[in-house]
């Protein structure tokens, strides 16, 4: 599981309770769960967007302020899955 701080939030991939937000003072802000099989392994945050890893289902990319909307999905099919990701600067 990873934990990312982006502007005003930390965000942390909790697993199967999905990505989970709190502010920068340590108070929970929101949880987000993307599926009951789904599992989200790691998250990142660069640019104003989040790209979260889901295991088998894969990476989304989201946006987030101060609701999350996914405005993108990279589908693993039955043949992968994702267990990190990390973006900085861009790349």
């Amino acid at each position: 599981m990873t934990i990312d701080v982006y502007n005003k939030y930390v965000f942390v991939a909790a697993g199967r309770s999905g990505l989970m937000i709190y502010g920068h003072d340590g108070g929970f802000v929101t949880q987000y769960r993307f599926g009951e099989d789904v599992v989200t392994t790691a998250v990142t945050a660069d640019n104003g967007k989040l790209f979260i890893s889901n295991g088998e289902a894969g990476i989304y990319v989201a946006t987030y302020d101060p609701f999350l909307e996914v405005i993108g999905k990279l589908d693993m099919e039955a043949d992968g899955t994702v267990n990190h990701i990390k973006l900085s600067d861009g790349y």
